[in-house]
């Protein structure tokens, strides 16, 4: 009876350290009127702007079509997603999603998030009660303050990485029973679940392993034998942990080569990052904002009394020399990770943070709270004069953070007196503590966690989140046009819009789209994307700037417009004056459809000059004009896009300089407004266009035709071609620049008209040698064709060239060819023929 009456005690205590978080983060969520309770959201950042979009795809790819698990056309144009799943979306609580609508997302967000917190804080729980023999009084407390310990609190909205967080605590248990039972089962399935869940936290929590392997064989030492005994279990049970996460690591290290993986460092520069006094100054209260989400130092807030307890840990003489000697140097090896730029990249798999800098730090606290359930061990061998060690650390960084609060943007007087009360109190508590007052034994748990939330608070209070009316009602209405279409067309197109909530729409709405923001966003994307005149970066795709032509090729059947005046829910991204010719499909009062008569279904026959056209990096209008040229068999070369040179330039408070390689425009009086006007009087009523390139970035430019906006989004790295005007022949037409900054350069402004003639005959033709698409699903597209002319046999698909993805003619394996060096292209045989072509990831074929 006594045994069993244990259990149930050790279960009560591991439900109060689940739910005591829950509640406390509860009532900071109601008391800011987030969703259900109000409408604010948790969402901010990128949780707002691309893992509910995520989730959304994890929702409808369980529930409608699993095969885009492994390929979808809602990334970008279409992209392998297994590296996208194994990132992102494999945790277990995620299955929640599949039981709240699209538009109540945020509220299993937050369910998820909560249920985290608990998770954390329990795993935390029975990791302390299996390895120290310390109160649970306090190893409550400080179970509580992992959970919400300033990494955590700093990274709520990065919700795939808080899996690392509880599972950290029973993998190191797992390394602990090597030592103490002899066994491997746990350290080998928690490892192993964390490199399936998420391999990169998972990639850190390995280094950490050996670490902490290190650790305890300096602990546990008796005999070599017997060392040698545990070293080769631990190798043994990291090994079948690999290969047990093999078939998820396997393809995601490929598809890891394709995209993240080939930004990785060349160079390592053997420097400190920062000054290290900086990173101390995270250690106060609230020491988070939004400027320290893009960069910035360490997340590593404990609460103080914890600190002070895990630096005595270095001076108990009753804890073995060895023990400390190695705690040491893994103590300062964590250190200097965190501010020594090789060390920095080690952690990080040898690529600097994009936003969210030092992401193990989280190990680093973890390591920080063992420190201190040991030195709780001890704590009656402590002696009244070692305090003067934490105060002295205290001291060090109230000085610091006062030295660095005009240069430091989350410091400020309130913080940094705030956090030094929380020091006063805890050295007077570990005083009392040491001399034995059992009042303050009572009152230290209190502390602990007293602290911690006000941390929390504070931290979350400096921070922005999105509301879950404007979220709802983009989705709501999206959803409602979108089955507009799904409801009568069947058939595979793509869908391009002139609006977004986020480059990431077509995941969260269930679309095949064209835009994407992901840092698993394949580099050639990027590539093409500059390529044809759209906005890029590393990390994100926009087909903002498409035209008639491109919407073609790329089979963009429809096309959405916003009829809303509120730009915060509808953000603008592009304006498509050239569509006025395509056909209305649907109108409300937020959104209208265009369906384009032009459109060309993924797979048509060109000619094989798409096998040997390259196409250039920073001219698009020159691409245009390859890419129609190479689908036709036509030996005789002619331009689709025009150059217009008829036009005349007026400066407003510009003083313009040319050089030969841009146009440098600055204002004359900086208080006033300035512009470029330029004046055209088109000689047809043909698309007209203008390309350009320079400081366009971060709303330095302001365009318009005849006042009325010209919507651009800011992602502009390379040149770009807007949609400017359509049949206005003989009307002059003003295209205005409105200047922002100062002075900005402009690499190249030339205008443009498309050949609506030559387009139509050349689409008219290419329309009547399209692929019959049969059947088709998210990885799989399968058709009949009638190859009737040598001249024209190859089979063109716009869909980017990947390894794993086959082709199957006439239920023979033949090889793919690369189109532009860019796309899926098939050559074939005069004749009729079924084809399909499969995608299938590398490693799991």
């Amino acid at each position: 009876m006594k045994k069993i009456s244990i259990k149930l005690t050790q279960k009560r205590k591991i439900l109060i350290t689940f739910f005591t978080p829950i509640i406390l983060m509860m009532i900071y969520f109601i008391a800011i009127g987030v969703h259900p309770f109000g409408n604010n959201t948790i969402m901010t950042v990128d949780l707002g702007q691309q893992y509910i979009d995520f989730f959304g795809l994890f929702h409808d790819t369980l529930l409608h079509h699993p095969s885009s698990f492994f390929y979808s056309f809602s990334k970008d144009i279409g992209g392998d997603m297994l590296g996208v799943w194994s990132y992102y979306l494999l945790s277990p609580l995620n299955l929640i999603f599949l039981f709240f609508s699209k538009e109540n997302l945020d509220v299993a967000v937050l369910i998820i998030t909560l249920l985290k917190y608990g998770l954390m804080s329990s795993s935390f729980y029975y990791f302390g009660s299996k390895t120290t023999k310390v109160s649970k009084k306090i190893l409550i407390p400080v179970s509580i303050s992992y959970s919400l310990s300033g990494f955590f609190i700093a990274n709520q909205f990065n919700l795939m990485w808080l899996d690392a967080g509880y599972l950290l605590p029973l993998i190191a248990l797992g390394i602990f029973k090597i030592f103490q039972k002899g066994k491997i089962n746990l350290y080998v399935f928690t490892l192993a679940a964390i490199l399936i869940i998420n391999y990169y936290m998972g990639y850190m929590i390995c280094i950490f392993a050996v670490l902490y392997f290190i650790y305890l064989s300096t602990i546990n030492y008796h005999t070599f034998k017997e060392l040698l005994n545990k070293t080769v279990k631990f190798f043994i049970g990291s090994l079948i942990s690999g290969l047990l996460a093999a078939m998820i690591l396997l393809p995601t290290f490929f598809q890891l080569t394709q995209s993240k993986g080939s930004y990785t460092i060349k160079q390592i520069h053997w420097k400190f990052e920062y000054s290290p006094l900086k990173m101390i100054t995270k250690f106060n209260i609230g020491a988070y904002n939004f400027d320290a989400i893009s960069s910035g130092y360490p997340n590593i807030f404990i609460p103080s009394l914890i600190l002070a307890v895990a630096i005595l840990y270095f001076f108990i003489k009753k804890i073995p020399l060895r023990c400390r000697f190695s705690a040491l140097l893994i103590t300062l090896f964590m250190i200097f990770s965190m501010c020594f730029e090789p060390l920095d990249l080690l952690w990080h798999g040898f690529q600097f943070p994009v936003w969210y800098p030092y992401r193990f730090s989280y190990i680093f606290i973890f390591w920080l709270l063992i420190l201190g359930l040991n030195s709780f061990e001890y704590i009656k061998e402590i002696k009244i004069n070692q305090l003067i060690i934490p105060s002295i650390l205290f001291i060090t960084i109230t000085y610091a953070s006062l030295f660095y609060r005009t240069k430091i943007s989350y410091l400020n007087y309130i913080i940094i007196s705030l956090t030094a009360i929380f020091f006063i109190i805890s050295i007077t508590l570990l005083g009392g503590i040491i001399n034995q007052y059992p009042i303050l034994k009572k009152i230290t748990p209190f502390l602990i966690i007293f602290e911690v939330i006000v941390n929390a608070y504070v931290s979350l209070s400096r921070i922005g989140f999105i509301s879950h009316s404007e979220y709802a009602r983009y989705v709501k209405s999206s959803e409602h046009t979108l089955n507009k279409i799904k409801n009568k067309d069947h058939d595979f197109y793509r869908i391009g819009k002139s609006f977004e909530r986020t480059n990431n729409d077509a995941m969260l709405l269930d679309f095949n789209g064209t835009d994407q923001f992901n840092s698993m966003l394949e580099p050639k994307t990027s590539n093409l994307y500059a390529q044809l005149g759209q906005p890029q970066s590393e990390g994100d795709v926009i087909y903002g700037n498409g035209n008639v032509f491109t919407d073609s090729f790329l089979g963009i059947k429809y096309f959405l417009n916003s009829n809303s005046h509120n730009k915060n829910v509808f953000k603008p991204i592009g304006t498509r004056s050239d569509i006025q010719n395509y056909g209305n499909f649907f109108n409300d009062h937020e959104i209208s459809i265009k369906e384009n008569p032009y459109v060309l279904t993924n797979g048509f026959l060109v000619s094989d000059k798409v096998l040997k056209t390259d196409l250039a990096l920073i001219n698009p209008i020159m691409n245009y004009n390859s890419i129609y040229n190479s689908f036709s068999s036509n030996k005789n070369y002619q331009d689709l896009f025009l150059p217009f040179y008829s036009y005349t330039e007026k400066l407003i408070n510009l003083k313009e300089k040319r050089t030969n390689s841009f146009d440098t425009y600055t204002k004359i009086n900086r208080l006033k407004p300035a512009k470029i006007i330029i004046s055209l009087t088109p000689k047809t009523n043909d698309p007209y266009y203008v390309s350009l390139n320079g400081d366009l970035s971060d709303n330095k430019v302001k365009y318009s035709v005849n006042g009325k906006v010209i919507e651009q989004d800011q992602t502009i790295q390379n040149t770009i071609v807007q949609s400017i005007f359509q049949n206005q022949k003989n009307k002059v037409v003003n295209y205005e620049l409105d200047i922002n900054a100062n002075k900005i350069n402009l690499y190249d402004l030339s205008f443009y008209f498309m050949d609506t003639t030559k387009f139509l005959i050349q689409n008219n033709h290419l329309q009547n040698s399209q692929l019959k698409i049969i059947n088709h699903t998210s990885n799989k597209i399968i058709g009949n064709i009638d190859v009737k002319q040598k001249k024209e046999n190859t089979l063109f698909y716009s869909i980017p060239y990947a390894k794993g993805w086959n082709a199957f003619v006439d239920g023979k394996k033949v090889r793919i060819n690369k189109a532009f060096k860019n796309f899926i292209a098939i050559k074939l045989s005069t004749g009729k023929h079924s084809i399909k072509i499969e995608y299938i990831p590398l490693f799991l074929a």
